[in-house]
């Protein structure tokens, strides 16, 4: 260790039950020190402001094309339920249907023809764990990401 620069030990006794001595309006618990750092405040996350005009025109137009709300939420750096939200105000339906049975038969057909989940998904306006699940619970065997039957 260099001579110039003195070695400063600070120790931090947690059990201690001595009074505090404040030296200003703070909390001794708030002072500064090496065993009671200074609290900041640690700003939020602002609520995102809603959307308007043509950004939600935007937004409804994507997802009504297919675009997923996640995929949307994410380029517009906002989560997934605030999206869903401003949607639902608008007064747009979201996908949070269950696939229709011809849906089901049509996804299970593309499916068997070789067709990927994500595909799939992308041509009916699901999600692919939606298309996943949905043809699992109507007993059609899914591929592992190679290709086999799992």
């Amino acid at each position: 260790m260099n001579d110039a620069t003195p070695a400063v030990a600070a120790t931090c006794d947690t059990a201690d039950t001595s009074p505090a001595i404040e030296t200003d309006d703070r909390p001794a618990h708030a002072l500064d020190s090496p065993c009671h750092p200074a609290h900041t405040r640690t700003s939020r996350t602002k609520r995102p402001r809603p959307l308007t005009g043509d950004r939600l025109a935007e937004v409804i137009r994507r997802y009504e094309s297919g675009e997923t709300l996640k995929k949307i939420a994410t380029d517009l750096g906002v989560s997934r339920t605030f999206l869903s939200g401003q949607l639902a105000k608008a007064g747009v339906q979201t996908r949070q249907h269950p696939m229709r049975d011809d849906e089901i038969r049509l996804a299970s057909h593309l499916y068997r023809q070789g067709n990927s989940l994500a595909s799939i998904a992308t041509r009916l306006g699901y999600a692919k764990a939606t298309v996943s699940r949905t043809l699992r619970d109507a007993g059609v065997a899914i591929r592992d990401s190679h290709g086999r039957e799992r």
